[in-house]
């Protein structure tokens, strides 16, 4: 797996890098180098599972999760780079144009002879459909095309909340409803996130429902929305991510869809920090919430409070063995048979 992990802005902000007062920690280094840690794109995902027989002539199968305003420009830095020459299939998780913009630039992935398809199959819910046809309608319906008719070659694939599964490349995907924010009149928006294997992934959320939390015990790999260490009305902040993530007793557990706050290395602290001692604290020391008993930094380490604070927090953390931010390019290796998955440099 291979992953994209901004916000819907990307990183770095415009307005960040053109006034040399903005303040920004984080915008002007991510600006400044094209392999800046800080440097993120709109959340993204790429799937890519081995060929299951020695007669498929491709190595693996490449499924990418959204397609946003970013998608064309990280396929340019990082698909060469790690040998990535076709999409299988696309899944879209909601129709913000954070996740579904870049539909257009899948032409590349559909027009040439020398790729042998025929056409990409794009899975998405009924809403995200809807969303679709009508910004994008001669992708739905080539006749409705204009000028030379290269458009993009797709098929199109709808779950609803009834769905238990669908099969993408062999792989059982599982629809996740969560709630990412609510429509003006105050109704929840939903979004999805899925789980395949042994992997829930969850890039855009606000509030998932007990039905959909019911789905996600028992997985090897979660990576969970996060954007800043402040609350946020669409997205988890980057406490509610690692907590949940601790709660659902995942082996590893990785956040993503990152704001402008904090820095790649700052998050690391902050995961780091809360997975020894089970609080959250981030730069300038502000608490943004504490675990249920008593904080570590309020004890003596060498009495008996400390020992049974952190003995506390030990049982609680249980089989987490690692939590920290996603970045651009990370690679994850996740194998049917060997848990916890396995982060490559």
């Amino acid at each position: 797996m291979a992953f994209m992990t901004g916000t819907s802005g990307c990183i770095p902000n415009v307005r960040c890098i053109v006034n040399a007062n903005s303040g920004c920690l984080v915008c002007p280094s991510a600006g400044r180098d094209p392999r800046s840690r800080d440097r993120r794109r709109n959340t993204s995902l790429l799937v890519r599972i081995a060929r299951q027989s020695v007669t498929e002539p491709d190595q693996y199968k490449n499924i990418l999760i959204d397609a946003g305003k970013s998608f064309y420009e990280a396929t340019l830095q990082w698909f060469p780079e790690y040998g990535i020459k076709r999409i299988d299939a696309v899944i879209l998780t909601h129709p913000h144009a954070d996740a579904s913009l870049g539909i257009d630039d899948l032409r590349a992935w559909t027009q040439y002879p020398d790729l042998k398809l025929t056409g990409v199959p794009v899975y998405l819910s009924v809403d995200t459909m809807a969303t679709v046809a009508q910004v994008f309608p001669y992708c739905v319906e080539t006749s409705r095309a204009t000028g030379g008719g290269l458009v993009p070659s797709l098929s199109f694939h709808q779950f609803d909340d009834n769905t238990d599964a669908f099969v993408v490349c062999g792989m059982p995907f599982v629809p996740l409803k969560v709630e990412h924010g609510s429509h003006r009149n105050g109704d929840p928006f939903y979004c999805y996130g899925f789980r395949f294997d042994d992997i829930v992934y969850v890039s855009d959320c606000s509030k998932i429902p007990p039905v959909t939390a019911a789905k996600m015990h028992h997985s090897k790999l979660m990576v969970m929305d996060g954007l800043r260490p402040k609350p946020y009305a669409s997205h988890f902040s980057i406490g509610q991510a690692l907590t949940a993530m601790v709660d659902f007793q995942v082996p590893v557990g990785l956040v993503t869809g990152f704001s402008h706050t904090l820095k790649h290395t700052e998050i690391v602290d902050v995961a780091e920090r809360y997975w020894t001692t089970g609080h959250l604290v981030f730069p300038g020391d502000v608490l943004e919430r504490t675990a249920s008993y008593q904080s570590l930094s309020e004890l003596d380490h060498h009495n008996a409070a400390a020992d049974d604070a952190h003995a506390q927090w030990e049982a609680k953390r249980g089989k987490v063995r690692k939590l920290m931010p996603a970045y651009d390019g990370l690679r994850v290796l996740v194998y049917p048979t060997v848990n916890p998955a396995t982060i490559l440099p």
